[in-house]
């Protein structure tokens, strides 16, 4: 639901009964499960995604160290992997103001 800033399951559900695309990119090709399915699901399983995607961090920073050192030291890619972004964008802010997502 976040990749596609749905806030909540009832409107998960509708959209995945309107686009062909989005049910087919979730793996839905027969039915869409009711609301209660993805509720579960979420309940179930969120500290286990929460899991993986801080352990997910970890390799990526692996990846990238051994990208960058296989790089020639003439490159203009090297140690850009040092570099590091902050993505606020799925802070709320009490601000109404327009700003930039990102640190």
């Amino acid at each position: 639901m976040q990749i596609f800033h749905i806030p909540t399951t009832t409107l998960l559900t509708i959209f995945l009964i309107f686009s062909d695309e989005l049910r087919e990119f979730c793996g839905f090709y027969k039915y869409v499960p009711d609301e209660s399915f993805f509720s579960r699901f979420k309940t179930t399983f969120e500290s286990d995604l929460a899991n993986l995607f801080d352990l997910m961090v970890l390799k990526v920073i692996d990846i990238c160290e051994k990208i960058n050192i296989a790089l020639p030291d003439d490159s203009p890619m090297k140690n850009l992997n040092s570099k590091l972004i902050y993505n606020t964008s799925g802070l709320k802010s009490r601000v109404k103001e327009n700003s930039n997502p990102f640190l």
